[in-house]
Formats: structure tokens, C-alpha cells, sequence
């Protein structure tokens, strides 16, 4: 029979040790998968002015994923894509009830439609038009007070951000950085923000997952299994401004003849059961027109030297703000918010623009989120 009260007590400790965690990420934050607008359409029949309604609101939700220039772009594209298949995409709602009326030869259609985002995100995903997110994945993972080699609710994320099409960082190039902030890291989910820009990754995430032994299955012909719980919980956040875009948590069971593939195999399905939100997260993600750097220049003589390269980075094309992060020894930090195109040509720019240079940088390295720059003279 199976063995109830150590499984209560089993239980009760686990959600004494999960009511404590840092992160409490009970709070669930998911985007939704579908969403209604209401558009109006005009057209020669009542058949073209819902037809034209029907395409208002697919651009509505369109919009939210592209840019005005890529749509502009790739118009063919997005044409045969998601225009040619708008009745898979908006369905209309009989509440409230659509209205079409006539004026003339003009006729006018108004109704609410429920335009389904996902499908339409992995298309566009598929077609090369949305931007390509870089995800770092990073939780600790425990069992009892004792850290899990090759965590793996870890892996099973990063297995399902892969098969979804995303760019992963190999875990084997933070190992260090991971190592070094491991006590930081369980305090502190801006710590794996910190790690992923330096990485060059877009999305972090992070959190903590942990097992423990909850009760042994006594059933006739399967004595000797040993069965665990574990939870994990989770938050994705943007690396350049630690922004959450989506938490959640979660319990689960796992058996087997050991306590620690026990324990690995309640962490792996519980993470398999949790993944899969966080991919479609991630994935209907707005689209921006701009994108956020750091850039680290070194090393100026004089904090007054360094203000001067503050505001000649200012002038720069395609910089909308510097916001100074932190002067330290001669090292300036600067956070950037540049238009998308000045983002991607910011290295060269340093290098090259007329306003820098009487500082003769060297770009020492460039990531999607970060440059480093040293300074040769004045």
C-alpha cells in the first residue's frame, strides 16, 4: 500500500520550501493566444465590405509582430502567407452581433473577430519576418539541499526551445559565469540577465527547480520504486532590461528504482508540462522598431574626457537615448536605445563616425546586445 503519511509529510515540506523561494512565481504571466478586435470594412457587397473587415483585423494583430518597414518589405510574402489564409486565422463572434449596412453602392460591415495569434506568429517565424530571438536558458536545479549535475528541467527546456526553432546558447559556454554567481543566481533573477547579455543572448530563462523524496509505492509487484516530487518554477525575462514577459510554476511526480532518477525524471516532466507555454510566450512577442545596447568603452583619463565621448555617442545616427550605467576607474558603461538598423552598424559607427574620431576606438567585441570598445587617444 502506499505509504500516505510520509507522503503528506513529503508534500507539506515541499511546499514549505517553495512558499520561501525568491522567486515566488506562483503568479502565472502568459500571453494570450488569441485576440478579439473589432473592425469595420467597407466594400461594393456585403460579402467584399466582411472580407475587408475580416483583413482589417488580421493587420491589427499582424502589426503587433512586424515592423512597418518589414511589412512594407515583404508584401508578396505576407500576402500568400497570412492574407490568402485569413478565414484560418480570424473567426467572426456572433456576440456582439456583427452589423452591415448600405449607403449607396457602398456597403459597410462591422464585427468582432477572434484572430488567432500563435499559428499565425509560427508563420511568420517560418517566413524569416519576425525577429530572431536568442534564448539562454539557466536554472538551478536541487535536490534537498544537494545542487543536481546536468539539471534537468534545464535541459528539458532547452530541448523544447530547439525544437521550436530558436536560437539556444550552449550551456557549456556560462558554465563558468554560472559557477561564479551560483549563491547570486538562486537571490536574484537579474544575475542570469546580466550573464545573458554578456552572452549576446535576447531572452533569459531562469528560476529554480528542486525535488525531494516524497513516498515509496508499495503496490504488489513494483517494490523498490522510490517516488519524488518536484517543482519548478520560471521566469523568461528580456536581457536588456530584465523585463518579465512570462512566469510560471509547477508540481510534479516522478518514480523510478533510485531516489535520484527519481528525482531527475519528476524535475524532466515537470519542466516537459511548464516548457511549452514559455516557447509560445517568446514566439508572440511584440515586434520593435528599436533595440537596447550596453556599450563599454576603456580607458578614459578623466571622467570629464568620458562625458565628452558620452555626448558625442549622443550624435551618433540612430540614437535615441545614452543613459550612463556607471563610470568605474576609467571604464564607462553606457546603455543605448538605438533604432534597429543604427543598432547593427553601432560597431562600425564607433569607429568610423566623424564625432569619434578624435578618440580613435577599437571595437574589441560585438554582440547583438553589447560592444566593447577600448580608447586609443584623444
Amino acid at each position: 500500500m502506499v505509504l500516505v503519511k510520509r507522503m503528506a509529510a513529503g508534500m507539506a515540506l515541499l511546499l514549505a520550501l517553495s512558499a520561501g523561494l525568491a522567486l515566488a512565481a506562483d503568479e502565472k504571466k502568459h500571453t494570450p493566444g488569441s485576440r478579439e478586435v473589432e473592425t469595420t470594412g467597407e466594400g461594393a457587397s456585403a460579402a467584399e465590405a466582411r472580407k475587408v473587415s475580416q483583413r482589417l483585423a488580421i493587420e491589427q494583430v499582424l502589426g503587433s509582430f512586424l515592423t512597418s518597414k518589414t511589412i512594407v518589405e515583404n508584401t508578396a510574402l505576407i500576402e500568400d502567407k497570412i492574407y490568402s489564409k485569413a478565414a484560418g486565422f480570424a473567426v467572426l463572434k456572433a456576440k456582439p452581433e456583427p452589423k452591415t449596412s448600405q449607403d449607396g453602392d457602398v456597403y459597410t460591415f462591422t464585427g468582432t473577430w477572434v484572430v488567432s495569434a500563435v499559428p499565425m506568429a509560427q508563420l511568420l517565424k517560418e517566413s524569416g519576418l519576425v525577429r530572431e530571438w536568442r534564448v539562454m536558458v539557466i536554472i538551478p536545479e536541487w535536490h534537498i539541499q544537494r545542487p543536481v549535475p546536468d539539471p534537468a528541467a534545464e535541459t528539458e527546456f532547452i530541448n523544447q526551445f530547439v525544437k521550436a526553432g530558436f536560437k539556444v546558447i550552449d550551456q557549456k559556454r556560462y558554465a563558468e559565469l554560472r559557477q561564479q554567481n551560483a549563491e547570486r543566481l538562486k537571490e536574484d533573477p537579474q544575475v542570469a540577465a546580466e550573464i545573458a547579455r554578456k552572452l549576446g543572448a535576447d531572452i533569459v530563462i531562469t528560476g529554480e527547480a528542486f525535488s525531494e523524496r516524497a513516498a515509496d509505492i508499495g503496490v504488489e509487484g513494483a517494490e523498490g520504486i522510490v517516488s519524488c516530487q518536484a517543482r519548478v518554477e520560471v521566469r523568461a525575462l528580456l536581457a536588456d532590461t530584465a523585463e518579465i514577459v512570462s512566469a510560471d510554476a509547477l508540481m510534479g511526480p516522478g518514480a523510478a528504482m533510485s531516489e535520484a532518477v527519481a528525482g531527475k525524471k519528476a524535475l524532466q516532466e515537470t519542466a516537459r508540462r511548464l516548457a511549452p507555454q514559455f516557447v509560445t510566450d517568446i514566439l508572440l512577442l511584440p515586434a520593435s522598431d528599436t533595440r537596447k545596447l550596453q556599450l563599454e568603452v576603456s580607458i578614459f583619463e578623466s571622467f570629464t574626457q568620458a562625458a565628452r565621448f558620452e555626448r558625442a555617442v549622443g550624435t551618433l545616427e540612430g540614437i535615441n537615448k545614452v543613459t550612463r550605467e556607471s563610470y568605474d576607474e576609467g571604464v564607462l558603461v553606457l546603455d543605448l536605445d538605438a533604432d534597429i538598423d543604427s543598432a547593427d552598424a553601432l560597431a562600425e559607427r564607433l569607429e568610423t563616425a566623424e564625432a569619434m574620431k578624435v578618440f580613435g576606438l577599437r571595437v574589441g567585441s560585438v554582440s547583438k546586445t553589447r560592444v566593447r570598445a577600448t580608447l586609443a587617444k584623444e
